[in-house]
């Protein structure tokens, strides 16, 4: 954006709002309800006015404005340095949109083996209440003593109506939050953090903010912004802990032009981003070699999250359709076998 000025700080909040109430995911920490946007950003619009109008610059005053989330700042800041908001809040964006999809496939990798899991409790529910007692009276019948798995199974007969219905009510209201809750507005939050443990995706989503930094670093370094002040504000826009504490050793080290020091702090940056930044090719230009590290990343990020995608669903249906089911197997199949083998003595 040329010559950014106040007016066009908020005309871009305004298409924010839009954003927010069309439920695009931004990844700005601004919330998923749009009336609440639209006043966070009110106030913001003020806090920031009244800072410009005291000499402040407009990336200056957005950084430092206390009313706005700290996502916002970062990525504001960083576009507004770079002289190109559009393009950090697409990054931005993009890295929301994949924590989603992720969250997405984590909540659909859960409902068909839930779905197996609650019609195999439906089953054990229905041997306890209709089978046993005949089965029982078998037993009883031919005088053919009671084995531990039918004793087990009896005096479960009483207490698992219960505990079955229980388990069903749970995981019927944990999926109701579950698909109710609406998705979170930042890649960084607690619950988007949760799921990427849950799903195995940390590794990919690692990558999507690397790639998301190098996006960053690209637009800032083209913008002629020092790269001692486009590190820091690249790796706070992108959310990643481990580039914002690599970003300022190297911030520190430059500042005391201590070579050993500045050395060790490059070592803590990502190879192919350490590559980007330090050693190009003389034929490609920083931004350019940016450029390609992002695309780098962000196809890793992808295989990373296609191999998600194939073993999740497998492991989630194996240990919690699978376990349930076996379950049913045995409590219906082992008595069974037990007299079997007593009549044929």
């Amino acid at each position: 954006m040329p010559s950014p000025s106040l007016d066009d700080f908020m005309a871009l909040n305004d298409q924010l709002t839009a954003l927010v109430r069309a439920d695009v995911p931004l990844g700005l920490g601004l919330g998923t309800n749009g009336d609440a946007a639209a006043a966070t950003l009110e106030k913001v619009n003020a806090g920031v006015a009244r800072r410009v109008s005291r000499g402040e610059s407009l990336a200056d005053a957005i950084g430092d404005e206390p009313t706005a989330p700290a996502l916002y700042r970062r990525v504001m800041q960083a576009g507004w340095r770079s002289g190109n908001a559009q393009a950090a809040l697409a990054s931005s964006s993009r890295l929301a949109e994949a924590a989603e999809e992720t969250r997405y496939q984590t909540r659909a990798a859960f409902f068909y083996p839930a779905l197996v899991a609650l019609l195999a409790l439906a089953g054990i529910a229905g041997f306890v209440r209709f089978v046993l007692p005949t089965l029982v009276g078998v037993y009883r019948e031919f005088r053919i003593p009671e084995g531990p798995t039918l004793r087990l199974i009896e005096s479960l007969r009483t207490s698992f109506p219960w505990l079955a219905m229980l388990a069903v009510a749970v995981v019927i209201i944990a999926f109701s939050i579950w698909f109710k809750r609406r998705r979170a507005d930042s890649p960084q939050d607690d619950g988007n953090r949760w799921n990427e443990r849950l799903s195995g995706g940390q590794r990919a989503h690692l990558n999507r903010r690397i790639a998301n930094c190098c996006d960053h670093l690209a637009t800032l370094v083209e913008g002629d912004v020092p790269l001692i002040e486009s590190l820091p504000l690249a790796a706070e826009a992108s959310g990643e802990s481990s580039l914002v504490a690599a970003a300022e050793s190297y911030a520190v080290a430059s500042a005391q032009q201590n070579a050993a020091e500045l050395q060790r702090a490059t070592l803590r940056f990502p190879p192919f981003l350490r590559w980007a930044l330090w050693q190009p090719d003389e034929s490609i230009s920083r931004p350019a070699a940016l450029r390609i590290a992002a695309q780098v990343y962000r196809g890793t990020a992808e295989r990373y999250a296609e191999r998600t995608r194939l073993t999740l669903p497998m492991l989630v249906c194996i240990f919690l359709g699978g376990g349930v089911t076996l379950a049913y197997g045995l409590l219906l199949f082992v008595p069974m076998t037990d007299l079997l083998q007593s009549l044929a003595q």
